[in-house]
């Protein structure tokens, strides 16, 4: 999350609360200065930790953290902390063969160094910088600090303990320690020319602006000390894990207590709308009910109508004449081989007795009785024939309407 108002150490003593690049308050003590902390964010003092550059054997960044905590046991960071050691890193470069990392620490964060309403942790020395700065020198707490960066990131911080005001000593020790970052692999090929210094309220001599230039070797100006960045970024990984959990519990109950109020909320929605529907469905249902008991005298009549209709039909249609349905049984009958003993019809239903040659002349007959379009209307039956004493087999076929309806 990105933040415009900052609490930063002060210069002499205490610390101080910067919106806008202006002061906007200094207090001796950090609990006076951001009181419920809404918004701020908090600028860590070098002194509770440091910053180191390390070059790692692979680019797969799944494999930093484990990697970067190695490297603060290696270095005894783990080993002095007091409670929990917090570290951030940063990626300078990163390929195939390796990477280099910029490793943030931050040791024994004091308790009182939080509010409810801050926005969480950096490095001072990011906020103190401007963009494209390479060196940076800064005081805090009366003290001077040296902030080295690379491709915008800060690769090294530490208090100098030459003097207490630019001159040729500053110069010269940042000069000695340019040239060790100068000897760490992941830092050899940078190179150093310009250096920023944040003092402008102190005031720098002009002969001592000269004496620095000239011990360091570098091209020096003199800048706001309150000439912070505009915007900058809290770092997830420098809060501590106590306040994360408190974080999430309270964001944990405030979806809880949401959730409710927002299922209340559809609970009583879609009760009110289902109350509507079913006074609606009451209404549609009385409304049904009243159409029918107007219509149901008609529907009887209509109901005893097409009762005689399906009684009187077969006097009306030919296709159903038992005079033409035995016909159409003749026809379908072989030139020989099948005698009909008798034809009988009982409202739609046929029933024919017969005899055959064999019961193959049965069977054919039967399938062209159902392959007959003239009776496609009809499901044609026969049990198996009786093979008489003579070889002969009689028959029984019935045919009956496939629409159950029109059985008469």
């Amino acid at each position: 999350m990105a933040s415009g108002t900052f609490a930063l150490p002060a210069p002499d003593s205490g610390w101080l609360l910067i919106k806008g690049q202006r002061v906007a308050k200094q207090a001796a003590t950090f609990p006076e200065l951001v009181g419920r902390g809404d918004g701020v964010l908090v600028g860590l003092p070098t002194e509770l930790g440091s910053t180191f550059s390390v070059s790692l054997p692979t680019g797969d960044s799944g494999l930093f953290e484990d990697m970067v905590f190695a490297q603060l046991e290696k270095r005894g960071y783990v080993s002095r902390a007091d409670g929990e050691l917090l570290y951030d890193f940063d990626v300078l470069s990163k390929r195939p063969e390796g990477s280099t990392l910029a490793v943030h620490a931050v040791e024994n964060l004091p308790d009182d160094a939080w509010a409810p309403g801050l926005v969480g942790y950096t490095l001072a020395d990011n906020i103190w910088a401007e963009p494209g700065s390479e060196l940076v020198v800064r005081r805090e707490w009366g003290r001077l600090i040296l902030s080295v960066f690379a491709a915008g990131e800060l690769v090294h911080s530490q208090i100098l303990s030459g003097a207490d005001r630019i001159g040729g000593a500053v110069g010269e020790e940042i000069r000695l320690i340019l040239l060790t970052l100068g000897g760490d692999p992941a830092l050899s090929e940078l190179e150093f020319h310009t250096c920023q210094l944040a003092l402008e309220e102190e005031g720098v001599d002009p002969m001592d602006l000269s004496s620095f230039q000239s011990a360091s070797d570098l091209r020096a100006s003199v800048v706001s000390a309150t000439a912070t960045r505009s915007r900058a970024d809290a770092r997830a990984r420098l809060l501590p894990s106590t306040i994360k959990r408190a974080r999430r519990g309270r964001s944990t109950g405030r979806i809880v207590t949401l959730a409710v109020i927002v299922g209340l909320a559809i609970y009583g929605v879609v009760a009110a709308l289902l109350w509507k529907k079913a006074e609606t469905t009451r209404n549609e249902i009385a409304a049904l009910e009243d159409q029918v008991s107007v219509l149901q005298p008609d529907v009887e009549r209509i109901q005893a109508f097409e009762e005689r209709w399906r009684t009187l039909e077969p006097a009306f249609d030919l296709e159903w004449f038992p005079v033409l349905q035995l016909s159409r049984i003749t026809e379908a009958m072989p030139g020989s081989g099948v005698v009909l003993r008798e034809y009988r019809t009982e409202g739609r239903k046929i029933t024919i007795r017969g005899q055959a040659r064999d019961v193959q002349f049965a069977n054919r007959l039967l399938e062209d009785l159902q392959s007959n379009v003239a009776f496609e209307a009809y499901e044609w039956t026969m049990p198996n024939p009786k093979v008489e004493s003579n070889n002969t087999a009689t028959f029984v076929m019935e045919a009956r309407p496939k629409d159950a309806r029109i059985d008469g």
